[in-house]
């Protein structure tokens, strides 16, 4: 994973942190650096925030720790800032993103 894009989240995180709405402002925040950073026309945004919504769900679910949640948010900005988006679907079960 490019450590520019950790960085960036980690940021993100913690300026989303502060705000009353955690989980809507960090959404937010990180689609608006994905559409900074993704070529034109190459992001899905209804997918996007299925596939956020769905994250969250799983790790709320399972107990998981926000360090997971960090992470698997990390794996789909960094393809979704890649192009890759419409080419890539989530895995509800293992949080896993798989080709078409």
């Amino acid at each position: 994973m490019d450590q520019r894009t950790v960085k960036d989240i980690k940021r993100i995180y913690r300026a989303a942190k502060e705000e009353m709405c955690f989980r809507p402002t960090f959404e937010r925040k990180l689609a608006t650096y994905i559409q900074r950073r993704a070529p034109e026309n190459s992001v899905n945004w209804h997918k996007l925030r299925y596939e956020f919504r769905t994250i969250f769900r799983k790790c709320r679910d399972d107990q998981r720790p926000l360090k997971d949640y960090l992470k698997y948010m990390a794996i789909f900005t960094e393809i979704a800032t890649e192009g890759n988006h419409k080419k890539v679907e989530i895995d509800p079960q293992s949080l896993k993103p798989h080709h078409r």
